[in-house]
């Protein structure tokens, strides 16, 4: 998190490091590592908390994704109308619009309202995951710009050709690298991890007896007319609460 407060800054400053000698490729490493390690290690720490930390992992990768979808169609259909037509960041990402990001933090707020409660957050969590998931999606649209700022360093309009018609898979991942670890951090310190889970259907499904139980762990608990084993069977059918043969 620490890092992407670094990289607001570095988008403040668009000629810092622009030049292609030894410093600025050192300083563009530094940043890729900053980037990537970071971001692995929210993944595991949201995947691998309880309960349900698949589920508030699905959870964090929608926000980002709902975060993209409601700022294209926000800035398609409002953008230069609310904010008197001001643009996000001109010289790094022309067609990204203040009207879009707030398109998509809006979106992403009622997508983690209503994936946690899914979940089984109680209503009490919900500001607090609401104010999570906003910080996160501004941290995801701080992310996707660093990365179009590195391509404009470059002269690149995308970061690769395996994913056609979507930029590269840096185009895609951008946003997930900044936006994991500052939803990890408000998991944990606002605490909205610990929840009931949802809730089952069914009934309580009974633990199995293990089949190595002897006779005698069985025959403790019952009355004396009934411990006597079915035929072929170490178990009491009466006590077992199973219908079988005569026991007597």
């Amino acid at each position: 998190v620490v890092w992407w407060l670094l990289a607001l800054l570095w988008l403040r400053h668009y000629d810092f490091a622009s030049r292609h000698d030894g410093n600025a490729r050192v300083f563009k490493l530094a940043a890729g590592t900053a980037a990537v390690l970071p971001a692995w290690c929210a993944l595991a720490v949201i995947h691998f908390s309880q309960p349900n930390g698949h589920r508030w992992l699905l959870l964090a990768l929608l926000l980002v994704w709902a975060a993209d979808s409601g700022a294209y169609f926000t800035g398609r259909r409002f953008g230069g109308q609310w904010f008197g037509g001001r643009k996000l960041a001109p010289r790094i990402s022309p067609n990204k619009t203040l009207e879009g990001v707030a398109g998509g933090v809006g979106l992403a707020m009622l997508v983690a309202i209503s994936g946690a409660l899914v979940i089984g957050a109680k209503a009490s969590q919900l500001p607090a995951v609401a104010m999570v998931a906003a910080v996160t999606v501004v941290f995801s649209v701080a992310g996707d710009l660093f990365e179009s700022l590195l391509k404009r360093h470059v002269g690149a309009k995308d970061s690769g050709t395996l994913i056609p018609g979507h930029g590269g898979v840096l185009d895609r991942v951008a946003s997930v690298l900044a936006a994991l670890p500052v939803f990890a951090l408000g998991k944990i310190w606002l605490g909205f991890c610990r929840c009931s889970g949802p809730r089952s259907s069914g009934p309580p499904v009974p633990s199995a007896r293990p089949r190595w139980t002897s006779l005698r762990a069985i025959r403790a608990p019952c009355a004396p007319a009934c411990w006597r084993p079915a035929a072929r069977s170490t178990r009491c059918w009466r006590c077992a609460g199973r219908t079988g043969p005569n026991t007597r």
